[in-house]
């Protein structure tokens, strides 16, 4: 039964962190998700009812209230009424949904959710709550609309006064003719996302301290008018993503850093994401005064050399730009005494950039990525340091075998490691790669990471890696990773226990072995293994694969939800296609 309240829980944290639509009649229930089994949807909207029944009060379905959809997305739940949209995150201050609890709620903040296409509160009869709202959510369905919405923005400064939260998305690219934005003196998170937007940054007003931009790269930066941001002095966090992604047509001779003297000066800037061509995010980030940062995220993902340009090195003179920048940024880190601590290359989990790689790092203050108890932990912090790469180009015939030593060629792969002894992480001491498959001649990426101190591998090809690591050092006698003590092996469907075996072997011929290994998840290691371990290995930790029952799994889900649905009924839940709202 432990293993199924962890179970619960899990179930439970992946419901915050995915967004679920749901819809209840009082003849038919049915649960909308994407790859997810039925006793899972089951117990997720149980866990959703019952905080909605925990905070409205729904007594029996025929009460008034109307509930057809329920959005649950990272604590957060909106529900829709014949009224309006109302919002309001989960454990605050429960819901407001009509507008006679609109009226209850006396002085606590409001904050509403409008769907235009179903509008139907009159802005010109508000009420005092109304005039209370602190947040405003607006989705926009598609262009159908777009002609009510410059009326409804200009009506925000009389109906809501006190807005300091404004959020606008769209599912299509739309024009929005949104001139000033300084009309709202307490305005302090500003999204606009999917919007053609024609802007002038100086109509954003300086007391914005969240501001995330996502749309067609023309409007969103214009010709350097990323240097109009300067007056938002106050900026904490900012998100910036150009769909459009087009190349930057100015002149490599503008990323001069010994020359340049920096002009934007956001001392409270912490969060920083860009998603944009490499020498456009050069030029907005040699403006910005170098300041230790606790998160920045980098979008290249849609690097590409067309076949056009097979022969020259433009796309890599454009990331050797940025590469540039990011190695003063990590020099100036280790001055100031937060050097980077943990290195993890992955490629996209989401699957949203064929092949992309995924390079994150954290500071010194966040604990390693070993023991494996902390991995999930660890992982699950928001990195310091975050940058995606585009992998591989389109499929050629050749392999692009003439490539010069600093060349883009076919696989970024190839040039891992150049470009993480570029940055000099003299302070590094762990190391998490995810796939091997990513990395050609990781013996050079290793060489450039001496320093690291505990290793943490996963996929299915660990013989690459472990071979590479029983390689010969820079100088005979030696081998790679001198400072290496522990060893992570988790989640692999293969783990070639030979491999592991010679490396033990060849770390002890060195001088070096390991006083720490740990193999999480991995189905095929024996325990006839894990004793040959342990007479080598002080310290062998290894955590066995369970698997949950399911039909306990069902009869747990029964007894804590009783008869709420049919369970040996596959037909009283339906799985279909998540529809994004």
């Amino acid at each position: 039964m432990a293993t199924l309240s962890a179970q619960r829980i899990d179930i439970e944290i992946a419901c915050q962190k995915r967004h679920l639509s749901f819809l209840s009649t009082e003849r038919n229930r049915r649960a909308t998700a994407v790859k997810c089994p039925p006793e899972i949807l089951t117990e997720i909207f149980c866990c959703v009812m019952r905080r909605i029944i925990a905070n409205i009060g729904i007594t029996s379905p025929k009460d008034q209230l109307v509930v057809s959809h329920v959005y649950h997305h990272w604590r957060a739940v909106v529900i829709r009424s014949q009224e309006y949209w109302s919002y309001q995150p989960i454990g605050r201050r429960g819901f407001l949904w009509s507008p006679e609890m609109v009226r209850r709620a006396g002085g606590q903040p409001l904050h509403l959710w409008m769907d235009i296409g179903r509008w139907r509160v009159n802005l010109q009869h508000r009420s005092r709550a109304l005039c209370r709202a602190v947040s405003l959510h607006i989705p926009f369905p598609d262009k159908s609309h777009s002609k009510n919405v410059n009326d409804l923005i200009q009506a925000f400064p009389q109906s809501f006064p006190t807005l300091e939260s404004i959020t606008l998305t769209t599912r299509g690219i739309q024009t929005l003719d949104i001139s000033d934005f300084t009309v709202f003196p307490r305005l302090r998170h500003l999204v606009v996302d999917g919007f053609s937007w024609s802007w002038n940054p100086l109509f954003l007003t300086s007391t914005l301290t969240h501001l995330t931009l996502r749309g067609p790269v023309d409007q969103i930066w214009g010709e350097h008018s990323w240097m109009n941001l300067a007056h938002l002095t106050n900026l904490a966090n900012l998100d910036v993503t150009d769909t459009n992604t087009p190349q930057y047509k100015g002149n490599t001779s503008d990323f001069d850093f010994s020359t340049h003297t920096p002009t934007i000066q956001m001392r409270h800037l912490r969060c920083l994401r860009i998603a944009a061509d490499p020498l456009s995010t050069t030029l907005f980030l040699q403006q910005l005064e170098l300041t230790p940062l606790t998160s920045v995220s980098i979008d290249c993902t849609y690097l590409r050399r067309s076949n056009e340009d097979a022969a020259n090195d433009k796309d890599f003179l454009q990331l050797s730009c940025l590469l540039k920048w990011l190695r003063r940024y990590f020099q100036a880190l280790n001055k100031v005494g937060t050097g980077l601590h943990s290195l993890q290359i992955q490629e996209d989990p989401t699957g949203r950039e064929n092949n992309a790689i995924i390079l994150r790092l954290w500071s010194s203050k966040v604990p390693p990525l070993a023991p494996p108890r902390q991995n999930t932990v660890q992982r699950d912090m928001k990195p310091h340091f975050e940058i995606r790469l585009a992998n591989t180009t389109e499929d050629t015939e050749d392999e692009n075998e003439n490539d010069g030593e600093d060349g883009y060629g076919k696989h970024l792969r190839n040039y891992l490691w150049r470009i993480v002894r570029w940055f000099r992480l003299t302070k590094l001491r762990n190391l998490h790669i995810d796939d091997s498959e990513m990395l050609d001649d990781p013996e050079k990426l290793f060489l450039a990471v001496p320093g690291v101190e505990v290793l943490s591998l996963m996929g299915s090809e660990l013989d690459i890696l472990l071979n590479a690591l029983s390689s010969q050092g820079p100088t005979p006698g030696q081998c790679l990773l001198p400072a290496l003590h522990m060893l992570v092996i988790h989640d692999s469907s293969y783990v070639p226990e030979w491999e592991v075996s010679d490396l033990m072997d060849h770390r002890l011929a060195c001088r070096r072995p390991l006083q720490n290994v740990h193999i999480i998840r991995c189905p095929t290691v024996k325990s006839t293994f894990i004793e040959q371990l342990r007479n080598t290995v002080p310290n062998v930790e290894w955590e066995r694969v369970e698997e949950v029952d399911e039909q306990e799994l069902k009869d747990y889900l029964r007894h804590q939800y009783g008869d709420l649905f049919d369970m040996s009924s596959r037909s009283s839940i339906e799985l279909e296609e998540e529809e994004e709202f």
